[in-house]
Order: structure tokens, then C-alpha cells, then sequence
């Protein structure tokens, strides 16, 4: 992932690479994993984007997220959620979802669903086939949909998932991809590291693209997992909630986390909002 920041917003890139998985929040009680596709032999590319630099990687979207958690028992959950292009592009419901492995049925348009405990919860969106929201109680609110590729023209149209994170309760050691952001201090420790030479961005995620490999959505285990394992004290808390808003990209190049300076005040921490767009680039809102 590479990061460029304006003002009080940064976004960055993680490109991984097409058909695998990846962990992009790994926490104690919560994990959200990706998958990343693509281009096949078979789209015909129209028009290419026009990079600033000669481009080092190949592009890739997300096309399913599994969220695992941990139930009042301590029993690990699995909602599982795939994403058809080939229906999106038709104005149809796009989504298959499961939660342990069994298939939902949910369509789009019924109004909810809800696992037998209730602690999880799918929405659709009104008068949105392609958008859902989803509900895990105290740990997750996040909206995704639907969307199709604008900078890259292609016969046919590249689809993929877009995300927005509303609501996100963490502990003080989250990694993951994206996670590790959410860590005390983090944005303000890559916002004073330097820039790697050669490239026009900070490098700013920890380790290298295989170190975050899972071996599917529904899997806790990539290097930096933290899911199942016990928080770490802290003076603050075990849990920081923030609402998010951040846009999502992806790069796979070898990188290691430069070194950094330290916040002198680490209390005075960035809250990020967080979304993803065009299915790969992430920003980050600090407020």
C-alpha cells in the first residue's frame, strides 16, 4: 500500500493480487477479510487509466468480504458475502450470502435478516438492490455496494465492492491491511515518516502483500492475525470506537514499515473515517 496524504485526509493503496484473500481488520473479536480479482483473458480493455508513474502493478477489485466474530460464548461466526458482476451489470441483486457456511437467501429486498442469537444483522438499503448494511453488535456497522470501474474502460464494464465503515470497535494491537491504522498512534507515526525514494508516496503498511494471505474469507490465518487472542491492557481501555470513512487501493511491491518518530503526545490521536472507493483506494478522514 502506498499513501498520499492532503490536508487532514490520507488515503492509501493495497493491490494485492488477483484470486487471493487477504486480512484486511484483524482484532480480538473481529476479523474482516477480501478477496481481490482480476482482469480475465477474456475482457477486452477499451480505455486504460493514465497513470502519474509507469504503473508496477496489475490492477486488482474486491468481489467478496468474509467478517468473522466471537458469539457471548466465545464461539467463532462466519458471515461470508460474494459479489456477482454479471448480475450487477444486469440491475439485478448482486449478492450471495452465507452465514457458517449455509446460504441465507437473502435477495436484496427483503427488508432484514438476522442470525438466531441477533447479535448480527444485514439491511437492505432502500430502493437499492445492490447495497447492503451490515450490523454486528458492538464491533461492526459498515455499508457496502456495488460499483463498476470508471477509470478503466472495459468490454465488460469491470464490478466490484465498495465499502463504507460507519462504526468499528477495536482493540490497541488491530492489524490487518487496514486495520493496523486504527492502532494507537498510527497515522500520526506514517504521517511523519519519509518518502521512499523513487516512489511519490510513504510506504505504510507493515510486511509484504503475502504476509496478509488468508486461506479464504472465511480464515483468521495470515501472519498478522490478531483474531482469538486476548487484548492487551491498556490505561485507555480495551476498545476505541470511531466512525470511519476511507477509500480503498491495492500494490504489490515488497515493503517493510520505514522507521518512524514517535507522536510526543500519543493521546492526541487521529479518529479515521473510512470508506473504500473504486474497490481498491482507501482514504482517511482524521477528526
Amino acid at each position: 500500500m502506498g499513501l498520499a496524504e492532503s490536508n487532514e485526509k490520507f488515503t492509501f493503496d493495497f493491490h494485492g493480487e488477483p484470486n487471493k484473500t487477504y486480512c484486511m481488520i484483524s482484532d480480538a473479536t473481529l476479523q474482516i477479510n477480501v478477496h481481490m480479482f482480476g482482469l480475465t483473458k477474456s475482457t477486452k480493455v477499451l480505455k486504460e487509466r493514465i497513470e502519474e508513474v509507469e504503473s508496477f502493478f496489475e490492477g486488482t477489485w474486491m468481489d467478496g468480504l468474509g467478517f468473522l466474530y466471537l458469539d457471548h460464548t466465545g464461539e467463532q461466526q462466519n458471515i461470508t458475502i460474494n459479489f456477482d458482476a454479471a448480475l450487477d451489470r444486469q440491475g439485478k441483486p448482486p449478492f450471495n450470502i452465507s452465514f457458517n457456511g449455509e446460504n441465507i437467501g437473502f435477495d436484496g429486498i427483503t427488508p432484514w435478516w438476522s442470525n438466531p442469537d441477533g447479535i448480527a444483522r444485514i439491511n437492505g438499503l432502500k430502493n437499492r438492490n445492490n447495497a447492503l448494511a451490515i450490523y454486528i453488535d458492538d464491533l461492526l456497522e459498515l455499508e457496502l455496494e456495488g460499483d463498476f470501474e470508471k477509470e478503466l474502460i472495459a468490454d465488460p464494464p469491470v464490478h466490484f465492492i465498495n465499502f463504507k465503515i460507519n462504526k468499528l470497535a477495536t482493540g490497541p494491537d488491530v492489524h490487518g491491511f487496514l486495520g493496523q491504522m486504527y492502532a494507537p498512534g498510527a497515522i500520526e507515526e506514517r504521517l511523519s515518516m519519509g518518502t521512499l525514494e523513487g516512489l511519490l508516496h510513504r510506504e505504510y503498511v507493515e510486511g509484504t502483500d503475502p504476509e496478509y494471505e488468508t486461506t479464504s474469507l472465511t480464515d483468521s490465518n495470515c501472519s498478522f492475525k490478531r483474531f482469538g487472542q486476548a487484548l492487551k491492557e491498556v490505561v485507555d481501555g480495551p476498545y476505541a470506537i470511531g466512525d470511519n470513512s476511507m477509500p480503498l487501493s491495492i500494490v504489490s511491491v515488497p515493503r517493510r514499515l520505514l522507521a518512524i518518530h514517535r507522536v510526543e503526545n500519543p493521546m492526541e490521536v487521529c479518529h479515521p473515517k473510512v470508506s473504500s472507493t473504486e474497490g481498491k483506494d482507501f482514504s482517511i478522514d482524521c477528526e
